[in-house]
């Protein structure tokens, strides 16, 4: 669920996020086909991963290229690309294309909002329950978070 889910977030950046930024930033260019390359690469990554089972040593090369994968990728968004979409994106903008973006979790949609409210720090927390529609925060506090927190518990420990 959370590979799939990441293959998600991806495909929502490269379709929604890195075009509307590409054309409030043209100089962003540069490094948004960089994050784009690494979102291929990580997708190829996932595949494999969620394909026919392979032999366990394999899989665990996998996991390691999908994690130094990711947490650089993490580490260019966040020192280029967050200050980029904070100075120059609306939040109205922000606000809508979220809601679009959640219609493409379908099924997932539990523990990809549970997971990012974990992720979360308490002023992004509070205004993602300011916003959220009134269903989506009871569902979370009746059944996602518990659920969420079940599952991460499980690969955790």
């Amino acid at each position: 669920m959370q590979l799939r889910a990441l293959h998600h977030h991806h495909s929502d950046e490269d379709a929604n996020i890195w075009p509307h930024l590409r054309s409030l930033v043209p100089e962003a260019t540069e490094v948004l086909d960089r994050l784009e390359a690494d979102h291929q690469e990580m997708d190829d990554v996932i595949e494999r991963l969620t394909g026919p089972r392979r032999p366990a040593p394999e899989q665990a090369s996998d996991l390691r290229s999908l994690h130094t994968l990711l947490n650089a990728h993490l580490d260019l968004e966040e020192s280029r690309v967050v200050p980029l979409i904070r100075s120059h994106v609306t939040p109205g903008w922000w606000e809508e294309a979220g809601k679009e973006v959640s219609k493409n979790h379908g099924r997932d949609l539990p523990m990809v909002a549970a997971w990012t409210l974990d992720a979360a720090d308490e002023e992004q927390r509070a205004h993602i329950f300011a916003t959220a529609p009134l269903l989506l925060r009871v569902l979370y506090r009746l059944s996602w978070r518990r659920a969420y927190e079940r599952r991460a518990a499980q690969v955790f420990g």
